[in-house]
């Protein structure tokens, strides 16, 4: 038996070309031949039987005998007439093809396969990417859409590389891994426009699952929250703010001025790429609010309510910037909108409820800030703020109270530590005042009001210097304090700087036109200045607006070497009614000893 030397088929005896390559035969090899032991005829390899005899072969005595198969029709070759094998290809006697082998049709190479377009962008997608190398959204099982065209502006480029999450190739231009999504693009519109698209959980849905674990007072979920929103979306300004707010809830100042600091530059590249986006200028403004940058968040909020009236972040932020620039009025009017808005806004609330106690009116104040603890019961701000308005109503018990709450919610909160020390201040406890603040100054070294509100106690105990040591600090950190203007200018003029002291006065009135205290002691020091017309007149406005103050004008008046009853008549003809005028000059005559004749 012979074989093919090109492809090794068995070859037939005097076969001119191969059946199984149709090349023609050029050499052949020899095998052993096989003989029956019974009848000596050839036997061809393999078989069991002898076929002239029918005697089992040497390999199958021991087997029984097996009938073998009728012979099945014969192939005969249409060229030379040479018997066919059932699977032969070509003809042992002249090498054509055979008969099966010219009806199979010639196979031509498959067309290639329609190439899968992005729906989102046009670009074209490989047979196996789950994400468009363009703009990194997910591809669907079948793409049905074939756009030729991408819509808008091509986005930003960036070299190409290995992917840093799965470290296969990138090609130029890519802005996200086609095959784990992760971002190869480094620009902050990424954020913005596709990666909360991009096979992982929008951004905006594990935002809002931080914010809610910050609002429900869980601060140690939230940040771990927002760390996670940093790792996946390093470049998303949203996280690094949201984080900076829990730092400073922890008195983590530092940490979150760096945090704040990284969001602003994420705006700003924001900004540059999308001068039209809203929210870019809400989120600014936020973070410029928190760093205490109030003039810059005013700036973006109004600029974000120009391109969308409806936004209702922006009011909130643009409130509380106005709240702590002493703009109160303006801060009432944007978190009423804010409100409007959003009725279930908690923050526009306890802003605006703030702003009312600024404003004297205490029992707005307090209704404001009922809203929003009824909308957030684990707002430690709200405690904070309305346990401030009950302090100064005078029912300290309940400010207490408050506090308490906001320190159980927030261990860590400076604010409700330094309304603590107020309420003691108020109650006459200057010592357990100046404590409680020494504990908020120590866990927030940048806390205004904590420094102003010990200055006050220090102030009450004939402490000056060191009074107005602390408020110098609070109005480097908040300008707009006007309480420590007023206990700065108190102790000014208790150490007989009197035109220290007027100037402090004069930026309390500017602030808070309808504060008794504040023409009360300007009228003091008027007197002692040798200004007796502007301290009279100071004297007529603090009556005017507290007739509580009418015995002790009456010092001023005296000083002032005026007859008392004829200033008294004068002053009391400017009173706004009856009543009031008659408790002015009662004040004033008993002052003097005159009585009511």
């Amino acid at each position: 038996m012979t074989f093919c030397t090109k492809c090794g088929s068995k070859l037939g005896e005097g076969s001119a070309f191969c059946t199984g390559c149709g090349a023609a035969i050029a050499a052949t090899v020899e095998i052993k031949r096989c003989f029956c032991t019974q009848c000596g005829k050839e036997l061809s390899g393999g078989i069991r039987f002898c076929t002239g005899c029918g005697s089992p072969s040497a390999a199958a005595r021991e087997q029984p005998a097996v009938s073998p198969e009728p012979p099945a029709e014969q192939r005969l070759c249409a060229s030379c007439g040479a018997t066919l094998g059932e699977l032969l290809k070509f003809c042992t006697g002249c090498g054509s093809p055979s008969a099966a082998a010219r009806e199979q049709p010639a196979v031509s190479p498959e067309p290639p396969a329609e190439q899968r377009l992005c729906a989102s962008c046009g670009a074209t997608l490989g047979e196996l990417l789950k994400f468009c190398n363009g703009c990194g959204l997910p591809c669907p099982p079948k793409e049905t859409e074939t756009r030729q065209d991408a819509p808008g502006a091509t986005p930003e480029p960036v070299a190409g590389g290995d992917c840093k999450g799965c470290g296969a190739k990138l090609r130029i231009g890519s802005m996200i891994c086609p095959y784990c999504a992760t971002v190869a693009a480094t620009s902050a519109a990424v954020t913005h426009t596709v990666l909360s698209n991009a096979g992982r959980p929008p951004v905006k849905t594990l935002i809002d699952e931080g914010e809610k674990h910050y609002r429900d007072g869980d601060y140690v979920k939230a940040l771990r929250q927002f760390e996670d929103v940093i790792k996946m979306y390093p470049d998303d300004a949203s996280g690094y703010n949201w984080r900076g707010a829990v730092y400073l809830t922890q008195s983590q100042h530092d940490a979150a001025m760096q945090d704040f600091d990284k969001a602003i530059g994420l705006w700003d590249e924001a900004i540059k790429l999308d001068p039209g986006n809203h929210d870019s200028y809400a989120g600014r403004g936020e973070a410029y609010l928190n760093k205490g940058q109030h003039d810059q968040a005013i700036r973006d909020c109004g600029e974000a309510i120009r391109l969308n009236p409806t936004h209702p972040d922006a009011y909130g932020t643009r409130g509380a910037a106005y709240l702590h620039t002493g703009q109160h009025d303006q801060a009432i009017r944007d978190c009423t909108e804010a409100a409007r808005l959003n009725p279930t806004y908690s923050d526009a609330y306890a802003i605006r409820g703030t702003a009312y106690m600024y404003n004297g009116q205490l029992d707005m104040a307090i209704s404001d800030c009922d809203r929003a603890i009824s909308l957030n019961p684990n707002s430690a701000d709200a405690y904070s703020i309305r346990g401030t308005a009950y302090m100064h109503n005078g029912q300290f018990d309940m400010a207490i109270g408050d506090c308490d709450r906001a320190i159980a919610l927030n261990p860590d909160s400076a604010n409700a530590y330094s309304i603590w020390g107020t309420a003691y201040m108020h109650s006459g406890q200057h010592h357990l005042a100046i404590n409680d603040c020494n504990v908020a100054i120590g866990l927030d070294p940048n806390n205004a009001d904590a420094y102003s509100i010990r200055g006050t106690a220090y102030m009450h105990t004939d402490r000056h210097d060191l009074a107005i040591d602390d408020c110098d600090k609070a109005l480097r950190l908040n300008p707009n304090n006007s309480n420590a203007y007023y206990i700065r200018g108190t102790s000014r003029s208790n150490k007989n700087l009197h035109h220290k002291a007027i100037e402090d006065f004069n930026r309390v009135i500017g602030m808070e036109p309808h504060n008794a205290d504040a023409f009360y002691a300007r009228g003091i020091s008027y007197t002692h200045t040798g200004q007796q017309e502007l301290a009279i007149a100071d004297s007529n406005m603090a009556m005017r607006l507290n007739p509580g103050y009418a015995a002790a004008c009456g010092e001023i008046i005296a000083a002032c070497g005026g007859a008392a009853a004829e200033t008294a008549g004068e002053i009391a003809a400017e009173c706004v009614d009856e009543d009031t005028a008659g408790e002015v000059v009662s004040g004033i005559l008993g002052f003097f000893g005159l009585g009511d004749d």
